[in-house]
């Protein structure tokens, strides 16, 4: 979606592991919005498809020039929607009544106002990965301003890897404004190492299926 103000931005919080079309949103901002300053949110795979369009071979300037501020989410597989509804729907889950999907430790979680309705293992639904995610190496959303994620940090804060200038000012700007609190990743356990264990995890992975 196209968020246009603050409570718009909150109401399309969350994760629901399934894909989305967020570059088709970008062009709908600067192409039906007219906007010229747009910061995106979006998966490893966005980031980079984001970045082929601005520097790539079939550069669209439009966009190039509108895009301000590139925020990646640690990312190491979607799952099919429909096939995921299928199978909450299997399990006796209303997916329309779930207002919260997570992964932590190995296992799927669907929470219904907060509490767990639904827990599963990773294991039982990796059939319902999307192909196109075990050809990707990236983790980490190493082509963003800013990556973010909820692994190495604890419960209600998120693990943030600025990777450039850009990306530098904005979360300044934000911690300045009072919108978030920081401190460094260093002396928070598991911190860094977990991340930087996954994203080397994930690129083995694509190499031993090459």
């Amino acid at each position: 979606m196209v968020a246009l103000s603050e409570v718009e931005v909150v109401e399309a919080a969350g994760t629901k592991y399934t894909p989305s079309p967020t570059l088709v949103g970008v062009r709908s901002a600067v192409k039906e919005y007219d906007k010229r300053r747009v910061a995106v949110v979006g998966t490893p795979c966005q980031m980079r498809g984001l970045r082929r369009i601005e520097t790539g071979a079939y550069v669209e300037s439009s966009i190039a020039g509108a895009v301000d501020l590139a925020i990646g989410l640690f990312c190491m597989e979607t799952f099919n929607h429909h096939s995921l509804m299928e199978f909450l729907e299997e399990e006796g889950i209303d997916a329309s009544k779930v207002t919260k999907f997570d992964i932590k430790r190995g296992r799927f979680i669907a929470y219904q106002d907060g509490e767990v309705a639904y827990k599963v293992k990773l294991g039982k639904i990796k059939g319902l990965v999307r192909p196109c995610c075990h050809h990707c190496d990236d983790f980490a959303a190493e082509f963003a301003d800013i990556s973010i994620g909820n692994v190495g940090s604890p419960d209600g804060w998120s693990t943030v890897i600025v990777r450039t200038e850009r990306g530098e000012e904005a979360l300044k700007a934000a911690e300045k404004g009072g919108l978030v609190e920081v401190k460094p990743l260093d002396g928070v356990k598991p911190g860094l190492k977990v991340v930087v264990k996954l994203a080397k995890f994930k690129k083995k992975q694509v190499e031993s299926t090459a």
